[in-house]
């Protein structure tokens, strides 16, 4: 049907002839789709999803109960994407979660074609179609798309709630209105920086309300629908740490659950992405993220945004006089600001760049050339690389035609796999594991774990610093029994940043309580003997 109804037929007069022709941009984005469904049909192997997405989901299940874990600061995190994943993993399997994330870039998809007809109910469908190309041109929007992240999901539910205000202010249908605080509520409810979306919003409410009065309330009664849905979460993170943010504006709010020196080497952990908030920072930054952005590398922004923003770049004023709402020019540069002085990670401006997509559509709308839309066309066929290149190394049809079973599929994109069966095949059922330096491993093992976020020795360095007597007391009472770690690791990183004592202590504590069980490369397995 989808298929169909972006077909349009044209006859011929003089020959009398049907020519059914598929819109090129669709014919493009469909080729996206697949590729990325193909690459989501496989077990999770991206670190977020195994280190928390489906971790703590996983976790939920066991205790039958939404918890937070101390040590793990993103069992703060809002939450509605891991229910949601506990429900799949209950009722299915762990392939389902990323199914979910690419459906959600299928409606991103149709969504963006859509607030751009929403804006210009004239506007010819191959324009539609092109600003939804464009969004999937991202390298960045498919690859998270094809992994259990909750992006794709989050940038749906902003734009859904953006689409929602433009339609209500232009139809004056007040199921608009609560179609969008309903989305914004489930974005908030999904991750904290869709509070970004939600400050850049009351901008466009302002403009459609005309009047500071009527806008204080309606905006009030939007925001109050949207905290409502959101607000479990922050109720949760309130009771137990009494800052409805935590981890962040612990400044407001107080540190006592994790303690200020922590805290704030975790802020520094989420700051660390990009080139600083300086002012040449700032100049250069559409520069850096067009050209020098590159995944797995914090300081270029972890990710990759296509050169076909640039259309959003160049027409965001010139589109100023055909565009109704002149907030939807400015929404981009304020959400990016913030963005700017927050943490500069190019997955978290994906909502922005639905919006960039479709002002991008606009402004090709209003050139309407053939030259640059085949350009356009050519670009988009051509940034299908990024996508292909995931296909190819994941090799995912291995999994789905039978030629590996999971076990070989894992064994292949995740190094340490093996450590992660070999504990779970031989160790007890009542153990429970320290990982020190080990990474994304949570999902796969098990057994019960003690895994710091970020930062996985600081508290074993920290009571190592005391005596080895005080780290014994503290894997008591945690009842630690085991410790799994990467032995590289520790000798580039971890030894040298070691005082004398800590230094001393670590050695005596090796040598009189670790026993080793199994060894993987540079991991190591030991048994605490002395618990």
């Amino acid at each position: 049907p989808v298929i169909l109804k972006n077909a349009r037929t044209y006859i011929d007069k003089n020959n009398f002839k049907v020519i059914k022709q598929v819109s090129l941009p669709f014919v493009i984005a469909a080729a996206y789709l697949l590729i990325v469904y193909l690459n989501a049909a496989s077990p999770p192997i991206s670190r977020d999803a195994v280190y928390y997405h489906l971790f703590l989901p996983k976790i939920y299940l066991k205790e039958s109960r939404i918890i937070t874990i101390s040590e793990n600061i993103y069992s703060f995190f809002p939450a509605y994407w891991g229910m949601f994943c506990s429900f799949l993993l209950a009722i299915s399997n762990d392939v389902i979660p990323k199914l979910i994330q690419a459906l959600f870039l299928v409606l991103n998809f149709f969504l963006i074609k859509e607030t751009a007809k929403a804006l210009f109910p004239n506007i010819k469908p191959f324009y539609g179609l092109t600003a939804g190309l464009i969004f999937l041109t991202a390298p960045t929007v498919t690859k998270t798309a094809g992994w259990a992240y909750l992006d794709t999901g989050l940038a749906f539910y902003c734009l859904l709630s953006l689409y929602g205000l433009i339609r209500f202010y232009n139809e004056k249908e007040n199921v608009f209105y609560y179609l969008s605080a309903v989305s914004m509520g489930f974005a908030l409810g999904m991750k904290y920086s869709a509070f970004l979306w939600f400050i850049c919003l009351s901008l466009f409410i302002l403009e459609g309300e005309g009047k500071i009065s009527r806008f204080f309330i309606n905006y009030l009664k939007w925001a109050a629908i949207s905290f409502i849905i959101a607000s479990p979460f922050y109720l949760r993170n309130y009771l137990a740490t009494k800052n409805p943010f935590f981890p962040f504006l612990y400044d407001m709010f107080g540190s006592d659950n994790l303690g200020l020196e922590k805290l704030d080497l975790i802020m520094l952990y989420f700051k660390s992405y990009g080139k600083g908030i300086d002012f040449k920072s700032l100049v250069l930054l559409p520069y850096r993220i067009f050209f020098e952005a590159d995944f797995a590398v914090a300081e270029r922004f972890d990710g990759k945004i296509s050169l076909l923003f640039m259309l959003a770049m160049a027409g965001i004023f010139r589109i100023r006089q055909i565009v109704k709402f002149k907030s939807l020019i400015y929404i981009p540069i304020i959400y990016a600001l913030l963005w700017f002085l927050m943490s500069q990670q190019i997955r978290f401006l994906m909502p922005v760049l639905g919006l960039l997509s479709v002002i991008s559509g606009v402004y090709l709308m209003k050139l309407d050339k053939k030259i640059i839309n085949c350009i356009v066309m050519v670009a988009g066929a051509l940034y299908l690389y990024y996508p292909l290149t995931d296909f190819l190394a994941i090799k995912p049809y291995r999994f789905f035609f039978y030629k590996e079973n999971e076990s070989e599929f894992l064994s292949r994109n995740i190094t340490i796999y093996p450590v992660f069966e070999y504990i779970n095949e031989n160790l007890p059922l009542d153990s429970k594991i320290m990982l020190l330096n080990v990474g994304p491993a949570g999902y796969y093992i098990d057994r019960a774990l003690y895994q710091e976020s970020i930062f996985e020795d600081y508290t074993f360095t920290h009571k190592l610093g005391t005596s080895q007597q005080e780290l014994l007391s503290f894997l008591k009472e945690k009842n630690i029994n085991y410790l799994l770690t990467d032995e590289a690791f520790l000798k580039t990183y971890l030894r040298p940043r070691l005082s004398a004592s800590q230094a001393e202590n670590l050695k005596e504590f090796r040598l009189n309580n670790l026993s080793p069980l199994f060894r993987y490369r540079s991991l190591v397995l030991y048994k605490i003997i002395s618990i």
